[in-house]
């Protein structure tokens, strides 16, 4: 019995060292009924803890699910606990949304037990992660190119999430159990080498083992450092942030010539620009784009970067390639993302102060093919802008009048034909202008909604 009490006492020196959680707290633990979440169990009710069980069937093991359930139910009834038991289709949902089986199940899993912690109320979510699960985790974070975060393996705290086993090794759980004579079940599933994380557990940790028979805790202990070196890393960074970025509305800034003085830019860039899907070649490319010329743009699958005069500009991509309305030869409005505007007919010529208004066009009817198109304007645009010789592309155009890249693609023109007749809020095609020879004009005002 000294290794049991030894364990227990191992337990509990764990759960304070990290803070884990005392004996006022309201705790879910998660169970699939496999000896590790028994164990949990075993403890958290020998140890005084006021805790529940969840437990999860995805479906996918048929009568062995099922008697999983039947064993976590007995539990409850065992430790005189409350058992929250639910069921997914976890195929379907994987199909659904075009993810592994396994991230299926874990999505699945982790929402259901958010759902629980809110509405029961419970302090923390304990999981039955041990030794193993965590080297396994650093070993795939290495292997998928994960950076230095992923180094720090599964941590023993992550908000309401707590990992009560971190200090136990496979073997040393068994043991516990076995003593203590709990029943368990065993999960076919964990020796189908098809799924990754198997395959490391059963072909690559034994081969590490050969070279340090406790590797579980010699990474475990390194990680712990890792986790230290984070927090310092975490404050370098927030003091570099504010020196380097700011956002505006939905956009955010990251200044060039702030970013090119630290030596740590390029993982300083990375922290800021992989939570959005932008790869490490991506970023290295984004950082020598620095002291480039302006209108390199970088795209991830959610989001763009416009390089400007002297930032990064980072927006969530929107679909203003559809933006597309019609003006016919009646009266009528249309409600763009520039704002409204309003279009008439008229016979009168306007005033020369009107004529001047740059949200207002008025346009020679006869020589427009309608209907008009208002739409985003592409790539090899071209106009002849009023009261300038020659032509003149829409982007060069823009860019004359300051226009930030990443503003750039909000703009509108208004087309017949082939011809860009006008671009709010700036000037109309001159071939398209008034005189007084005149006799019917069309009439479009931008009236609300101007871009700044």
């Amino acid at each position: 019995m000294k290794k049991t009490v030894a364990f227990e006492t191992a337990f509990m020196e764990f759960v304070n060292k990290h803070h884990l959680f005392d004996k006022q707290d309201k705790i879910l633990a998660a169970v699939s009924g496999g000896v590790d979440s028994v164990v949990l169990c075993e403890l958290l009710s020998r140890n005084g803890f006021h805790f529940e069980i969840a437990h999860v069937n995805f479906k996918l093991r048929g009568k062995d699910a099922d008697e999983d359930e039947a064993l976590v139910l007995r539990l409850a009834e065992v430790y005189h606990i409350k058992a929250h038991v639910t069921a997914f289709s976890t195929e379907n949902y994987a199909k659904q949304h075009k993810i592994s089986i396994e991230m299926a199940a874990r999505e699945l899993r982790y929402n259901w037990f958010d759902e629980l912690q809110e509405t029961y109320n419970f302090d923390k979510i304990a999981l039955a992660h041990h030794l193993g699960d965590h080297l396994e985790t650093i070993l795939l974070n290495l292997t998928k190119g994960a950076a230095f975060r992923g180094l720090h393996g599964i941590l023993p705290l992550n908000r309401k999430l707590v990992r009560p086993l971190l200090f136990a090794t496979k073997r040393q759980i068994l043991d516990y159990a076995k003593k203590m004579k709990l029943e368990y079940r065993e999960d076919s599933t964990n020796s189908d080498v098809h799924f990754q994380r198997n395959l490391i557990r059963k072909k690559v940790v034994p081969l590490l083992k050969k070279i340090n028979p406790s590797v579980e805790k010699t990474i475990f202990q390194n990680a712990q450092l890792i986790n230290d070196y984070e927090a310092i890393i975490d404050r370098e960074f927030n003091r570099m942030r504010k020196k380097i970025i700011h956002s505006v509305e939905k956009a955010i800034f990251i200044d060039c010539k702030s970013l090119v003085k630290y030596p740590s830019s390029n993982l300083f860039l990375y922290e800021e620009l992989n939570p959005f899907g932008f790869s490490k070649d991506q970023i290295s490319a984004v950082l020598k784009a620095a002291n480039a010329s302006p209108g390199i743009k970088f795209e991830s699958v959610s989001h763009v970067i416009f390089k400007d005069r002297d930032f990064f500009i980072v927006k969530e991509k929107t679909d203003t390639t559809k933006e597309v309305y019609l003006i016919d030869k009646n009266k009528g409005s249309i409600v763009t993302n520039m704002g409204t505007f309003s279009y008439k007919i008229q016979s009168t010529l306007p005033m020369e102060d009107d004529l001047k208004n740059p949200d207002h066009a008025y346009l020679e009817f006869e020589k427009l093919t309608f209907p008009l198109v208002m739409r985003t304007w592409r790539k090899g645009d071209y106009f002849f802008p009023f009261g300038l010789k020659g032509r003149k592309k829409i982007s060069d155009f823009l860019n004359d009048k300051k226009i930030s890249v990443d503003k750039k693609t909000d703009y509108l023109v208004l087309s017949s034909g082939e011809d860009i007749v006008w671009i709010p809020p700036f000037t109309i095609d001159q071939r398209y202008a008034v005189n007084i020879r005149s006799e019917k004009i069309l009439s479009v005002a931008l009236t609300k909604g101007k871009l700044e």
